[in-house]
């Protein structure tokens, strides 16, 4: 690598992600935006182990040696890198020439996962996480409306009993206001 070249420090995302949308999506849900922060959080701190999901122990000291290395360059007699910076650059440094395949990427896949689907995929995850709440409002529109049939019938049965009432007392009113008894 030649000093005059500029270094680049390029942090992509994993393979496996869900943050490569069309870049005509202007707008993102909240749990998009969420696994987008989380992922970038996740590579940044994370480096690439070759044949591995699991992030290198030695990323950021690998992450120090690109940090430093146009720094060589400046002094007077060149000191020559690390073993360890040497490692790294090959490990992280892109070769067009002998580019990682895909075995070196265990259990990922290699397709954008739209975390915010839509049409019945939506529908589906939606009934998924809400169901209990669905469940509990149906119990609570089923109790609220026998609560309501109760109180009508109640309310009816009040209103005859006092429509009975005052028709029996219009009837003794039509008698001279004799007392008349009803036997039922």
């Amino acid at each position: 690598m030649s000093p005059y070249h500029s270094l680049f420090v390029f942090l992509p995302f994993e393979i496996d992600n869900a943050l490569s949308p069309s870049t005509f999506k202007l707008s993102y849900t909240q749990k998009h935006t969420r696994l987008f922060l989380d992922q970038v959080h996740s590579n940044t701190i994370g480096g690439f182990t070759p044949n591995a999901n699991t992030p290198d122990p030695n990323w950021g000291r690998c992450l120090q040696c690109a940090a430093i290395d146009r720094a060589r360059y400046k002094l007077a007699e060149i000191p020559s890198r690390s073993a360890f910076c040497t490692q790294c650059f090959q490990q992280y440094c892109f070769d067009p020439q002998n580019p990682p395949s895909e075995s070196e990427l265990p259990n990922r896949k290699l397709g954008f996962v739209d975390p915010d689907p839509i049409g019945l995929a939506q529908l589906e995850d939606f009934f998924a996480y809400s169901k209990f709440k669905l469940i509990g409002g149906l119990i609570g529109l089923v109790a609220f409306i026998g609560i309501l049939i109760y109180g009508l019938c109640v309310l009816f049965a009040f209103n005859a009993l006092v429509e009975m009432t005052f028709s029996l007392t219009v009837s003794a009113a039509e008698y001279g206001g004799r007392n008349v008894r009803i036997e039922g």
